[in-house]
């Protein structure tokens, strides 16, 4: 134990570790944010490495003071507890091995993300026989964490018996890894994850086969954003992503619709991810609807042209018959209304400019793909976006643990 002689010490080294959590969650969350950019990441990066530079002063001690942390079920207090261990050297690297085996749920994911972004030296090894464990969560977890380290022991492709698992979130969480793999899946395993009967399952295959540039799934997107019966929000996104021509009229129409499948930010964020001029003339008609559609609006308007239409007023979001419990008042969400006559003064002057590219992003044009470096404005949202479709039109080549390792990293 740390020697109670040097409260003091323990104190800032607990506070290190909270800190380092802390900062964990932020940028597990900031890896899809609509707002945060790569550059945020990396100032989370450099912070989560300083506060693990701060937990090395504990020296002998650092394993008592984050064993604790190692049994956790929460993902980042497991990360923050691992991944200082795994720059002390061969004991440390041990423990959180050991821990790792013995986990499960949030815990392992944790301990999986520090494996994958921390020191490889003294584990690379033992991950490469857990990724043929015959527990598929293991092996699973194992095999994303050497591939993010782009590590050997990873399998080359998507495995059947982790696609095809009785678990649903261990296929999504495979179709997930085979994103980092090196070759595509096999069409069977393609075909089988595209019709999972888990919607969460799907949408994890199709990306992975827009990936591989497979047709497929493009295939899978157009036939599930026109189903019925269905929510088809995020298979409407993905359709604006990898769509072309061809699909503009019916994504322009589908935005405008106010049925059931499309209440709310559906419409405005798909014309945010589809990136068209001739979507901006609907945002700015959505501008004047109920809060939540609009703001949404203001930030597909942003998404697209690089001008920020947020005005100074916000307000609640209420639900449909706009009502709130007089308690609850203060407990709803509040979001920022537009400045609608800015953003139509800003179009006005700049459609011109906009009329030569069919997607555009942030105010650049990338009607033809991205194949160099991303502009750093660009939120981490739409980096994913526009790297997707890249692979999918094969205007990128570039892969995936490039987008989400750790500073720095150039993608």
């Amino acid at each position: 134990m740390l020697s109670p002689k040097a409260p003091l010490l323990r104190d800032v080294l607990e506070e290190h570790l909270e800190e380092l959590a802390f900062l964990w969650a932020l940028r597990r969350e900031g890896l899809s944010s609509p707002e945060l950019t790569r550059q945020d990441l990396a100032r989370f990066d450099a912070r989560i490495e300083a506060h693990a530079d701060g937990l090395a002063l504990a020296r002998g001690d650092l394993f008592d003071l984050v064993a604790p942390g190692l049994a956790s079920d929460d993902a980042s207090a497991a990360f923050a507890a691992a991944f200082p261990l795994l720059g002390s050297g061969r004991d440390g690297a041990r423990a959180v091995l050991d821990a790792f085996v013995a986990s499960g749920g949030e815990g392992r994911a944790g301990l999986a993300e520090a494996l994958g972004h921390g020191p490889s030296r003294e584990t690379r090894e033992e991950l490469g026989t857990l990724a043929a464990s015959a527990d598929a969560g293991l092996a699973l977890a194992a095999a994303t964490a050497l591939a993010l380290q782009r590590a050997p022991g990873a399998p080359a492709r998507l495995e059947e018996r982790l696609a095809g698992d009785a678990d649903p979130a261990v296929r999504a969480a495979a179709w997930r890894l085979a994103l980092l793999l090196g070759e595509a899946p096999r069409p069977e395993l393609v075909a089988r994850g595209l019709a999972d009967p888990d919607p969460a399952v799907a949408l994890e295959a199709v990306e992975a086969a827009a990936w591989f540039s497979l047709p497929a799934a493009l295939e899978a997107c157009r036939a599930r954003a026109r189903s019925e019966g269905e929510d088809n929000a995020e298979w409407l996104r993905l359709l604006a992503i990898l769509g072309d021509a061809p699909d503009l009229s019916f994504l322009l129409s589908a935005a405008a619709d106010r049925g059931p499948s499309n209440r709310g930010a559906t419409g405005p964020r798909m014309l945010g991810v589809l990136g068209h001029p001739r979507g901006v003339d609907s945002l700015l008609g959505m501008m004047g609807d109920d809060p939540a559609r609009a703001a949404a609006a203001a930030a597909a308007f942003l998404k697209v042209t690089g001008f920020d239409a947020a005005g100074p007023e916000r307000t609640a979001v209420r639900d449909a018959e706009g009502s709130a419990v007089e308690l609850e008042e203060e407990l709803l969400d509040e979001v920022t209304l537009p400045d609608t006559d800015a953003a139509r003064a800003f179009w006005s002057s700049a459609r011109g400019a906009f009329a030569g590219g069919t997607r555009w992003c942030h105010g650049r044009d990338v009607s033809d793909g991205c194949p160099g470096e991303l502009p750093p404005e660009l939120d981490m949202e739409s980096r994913w976006e526009v790297r997707l479709r890249g692979r999918f039109t094969g205007s990128w080549k570039g892969d995936a643990a490039g987008l989400w390792r750790m500073a720095p990293v150039q993608d």
